[in-house]
């Protein structure tokens, strides 16, 4: 994959997986977190479902199914799940912290096990992007430092990362979309009991609601999950996790855009280091 190819996809998966929380707010007006998660991934695993049945030639169908099934659980119920919930106790610039802490995580994982090979450059991308992070929410208010939450968002943030290396050690060879539909029926399932006791009886269906799943089904469980297992399978588990530092920039200006929050010069120096962290990991990776 050329670097041009590597800088596109990238940019696209980080619009449309930031775009998840902004859109995603507007959904949780009218429903709970858990709700909103398994209502996503079962219309997605309904809509993947043909893939599986009507797709020929299938092959190492049970590794698939296990698969699909360990990465809804670290991807879907542990990372999405325990992201969501933190949001009731912490504010969104700590959880942003907390999640940017996924590509250090990611690195030391796979460069411990020797699943890749430890690199001085990509350790350099990694800190220049997280710099950037910490610039960009330091001129924010992180709001109250509450256990509970910060558990839930370390623990959402590990299972993301190891979730990556899961799939970059085991399941690079399946079709991707073919582990999406498992992993979205595996983390529907899991999700509803939670979704139903925390529904309220008042809950409203409305088209602002429908409009917010639909979005996040399309866009973001099949397209975006499509190319997040794209880059890992091209570009490595640990330049894969360190593109997610990208996403609090593109998170702002999204919010910028749609509910006109303040935009800061730390801002444009903290996306411009952050960019430049993931030019050095993405040349790196081409080299």
């Amino acid at each position: 994959m050329s670097i041009l190819n590597s800088i596109s996809i990238i940019l696209i998966f980080s619009i449309t997986w930031s775009s998840a929380f902004i859109v995603g707010k507007v959904g949780l007006i009218y429903i709970n977190e858990y709700a909103l998660l398994s209502s996503r991934f079962f219309i997605a695993s309904l809509i993947l479902l043909p893939l599986w049945f009507f797709k020929k030639n299938i092959k190492n169908k049970k590794e698939i199914i296990k698969d699909g099934i360990i990465l809804g659980l670290l991807n879907n119920v542990i990372y999405l799940g325990l992201i969501f919930s933190s949001l009731n106790y912490i504010s969104p610039e700590l959880v942003t912290i907390i999640a940017s802490c996924s590509p250090f995580i990611t690195c030391i994982i796979v460069w411990i096990k020797k699943v890749e090979k430890f690199s001085y450059t990509v350790l350099l991308g990694i800190i220049l992007g997280f710099l950037g992070v910490l610039l960009i929410t330091s001129n924010r208010p992180i709001g109250s430092i509450d256990p509970i939450g910060i558990l839930q968002a370390f623990i959402g943030t590990i299972g993301f990362s190891f979730g990556t290396i899961y799939f970059k050690k085991n399941s690079i060879s399946h079709n991707p979309q073919l582990i999406n539909f498992w992993q979205s029926i595996t983390a529907a399932v899991i999700l509803l009991p939670f979704a139903l006791y925390f529904t309220k009886q008042n809950t409203v269906i409305t088209k602002e609601l429908i409009l917010s799943v639909l979005y996040l089904v399309f866009v973001v469980t099949i397209g975006s999950m499509w190319l997040w297992l794209i880059i890992i399978k091209n570009l490595g588990a640990s330049v894969a996790s360190s593109t997610h530092l990208l996403n609090p920039a593109i998170g702002l200006i999204l919010a910028y855009i749609f509910f006109q929050k303040e935009f800061l010069l730390t801002d444009w120096i903290g996306i411009l280091i952050i960019t430049t962290g993931l030019f050095i990991v993405t040349r790196f990776k081409k080299k």
